[in-house]
């Protein structure tokens, strides 16, 4: 929401408070609809459609005590004869640590039955469903487990750290799932209802400050898939195939100093909290990692095949640099 010019109207009702109108995660449920969460509420959004202001395309969030926001939402993915469900996961906003996890059916015509949000005495800051519909959260307590919709949920500490940040399936069989950590750990392992067995893969070395992990993705999933991380502080990792993990060093165009620090010779480079990465290719197969960047008004879009960077700016502009920063 924070990137919407002033013409835009925003849902199209009277809430508009950033706890309604900053978007912290989106999941797609089809090719033409989008679940989204707020800090207090959730969204569901159908293309081609002006947003309709109802109970089914937005539902307060049930969360059981004062002091929570959403963190993310995951949904189910298509599944012969099984319900789909939206999962959403919450983290405190004071100082009392705290959490919660609390599912919406999705009907044809929108949200359906809300379902109880089950309590944890931790933050949970990120939450993904299986194909087998294994519901999984992490937050600073550690990894939280479901199987069933409604059903029991169980708690399982990951040795040596205390707060995960980040999940995703990575389609290998003999990892199938990485994990990111606020302390600039990677753990890939196996995770279920029963138990889990996380290895840790790599640590990011640097300041206490600059490990802290704010986005992770995976590409091309399978035996030797590639992941891709970003820091609190704007630093990017790559894991290639093989499972070795490098920096990707690059530098943002003069002129964009609100989206990262600037450095010697008047270059600006990182230094602004990733919220979020991907990476697309163009038909011609060309790859681009595009991430988001927390407090800038656009997002940034590094060519993976020369290294040249751009700033795609929210009125649409953008300006490139004159210089390949990686190979």
């Amino acid at each position: 929401g924070d990137l919407l010019g002033p013409e835009v109207e925003i849902f199209g009702a009277a809430q508009r408070s950033v706890a309604y109108t900053r978007l912290v995660s989106l999941a797609k449920v089809d090719a033409d609809r989008v679940v989204g969460a707020s800090w207090v509420a959730a969204y569901l959004f159908e293309r081609g459609e002006p947003f309709s202001d109802d109970s089914a395309h937005r539902i307060e969030a049930p969360l059981p005590t004062r002091g929570l926001n959403l963190s993310a939402v995951a949904v189910d993915p298509v599944r012969p004869g099984a319900r789909r469900r939206a999962v959403f996961s919450a983290q405190r906003s004071g100082v009392i640590e705290s959490g919660a996890l609390f599912e919406i059916d999705l009907e044809p015509g929108g949200f359906g039955m809300v379902r109880t949000a089950t309590v944890t005495e931790f933050d949970l800051q990120d939450v993904l469903i299986t194909g087998e519909g294994l519901v999984v959260a992490v937050g600073t307590g550690g990894v939280v487990t479901a199987t069933a919709s409604g059903g029991q949920y169980r708690l399982f500490e990951v040795e040596g750290t205390a707060e995960l940040r980040g999940i995703r399936e990575t389609g290998d069989p003999g990892a199938p799932f990485i994990v990111s950590t606020d302390q600039g750990g990677v753990f890939v392992g196996e995770i279920g209802f029963s138990g889990i067995d996380l290895r840790p893969e790599a640590v990011i070395q640097g300041p206490a400050t600059d490990t802290k992990v704010g986005a992770l993705t995976v590409e091309n999933p399978g035996p030797g898939f590639e992941a891709w991380i970003g820091t609190r502080l704007g630093r990017i990792f790559h894991r290639s195939g093989s499972g070795v993990w490098q920096e990707l060093s690059y530098e943002l165009t003069v002129g964009a100093e609100a989206c990262g620090q600037p450095g010697d010779c008047g270059r600006v480079l990182g230094g602004r909290l990733i919220k979020d990465l991907a990476v697309l290719s163009d038909p011609s197969g060309r790859r681009t990692l595009f991430h988001v960047i927390n407090e800038c008004s656009g997002f940034g879009a590094i060519r993976l095949d020369d290294g040249c960077p751009s700033l795609l700016l929210a009125e649409g502009t953008a300006a490139e640099s004159d210089e390949r920063v990686f190979m």
